[in-house]
């Protein structure tokens, strides 16, 4: 009895059936309960983006272009080793790492799993990977603290800010002193 009950249910977990069920349930649920909630607030980007001049529009899609296009050669060029993917597969790389990155929550760690996987599969040591991707955020986060520390400067004599923000920028200017 117990042989049958357990060749019954080793069908039943093998089931093609089983999986699709479970996949679609799966599915319904991401759109239950994340891609519904975030769709609310995309109407009113959609009619601010309407209202915009055409030509406003193709010249951010082409800054943003090159920007994707800029950050595909900076990896390109952190990457160490003889074994480098090439521009466009590094592009599809980092499309797809700035895709989950922007639709997942949390979405951070998990793009940059799948990058490094991604980097892996293309025949990048793992080493390397890590190393250019360090190499990557520290340099972005400096960059990014550089330039929050330069408009705060320049806004300062506005006097909106207060002291929260000249403390802000205070600890700003000090981190990057050390580093």
């Amino acid at each position: 009895m117990t042989l049958h009950l357990r060749s019954a249910w080793d069908r039943v977990r093998g089931s093609r059936l089983l999986r699709w069920v479970a996949a679609l349930l799966a599915v319904v649920l991401v759109i239950e309960y994340i891609v519904l909630p975030q769709l609310g607030g995309a109407g009113n980007v959609a009619g601010a983006l309407v209202r915009l001049p055409p030509v406003l529009l193709l010249v951010a899609l082409v800054l943003q272009a090159m920007s994707q296009a800029s950050y595909s050669l900076l990896t390109r060029a952190v990457l160490l080793g003889d074994a480098r993917p090439g521009f466009f597969t590094l592009l599809r790389i980092d499309l797809c790492d700035l895709a989950i990155n922007n639709t997942v929550p949390g979405g951070g760690a998990t793009a940059a799993a799948a990058r490094f996987r991604l980097l892996t599969l293309c025949g990048v040591q793992s080493q390397n990977a890590l190393s250019a991707a360090t190499i990557q955020v520290v340099g972005s986060n400096l960059v990014l603290a550089g330039l929050f520390a330069v408009g705060l400067l320049a806004g300062h004599g506005g006097g909106s800010g207060g002291r929260y923000l000249s403390v802000a920028g205070t600890v700003v200017l000090v981190l990057l002193g050390l580093s």
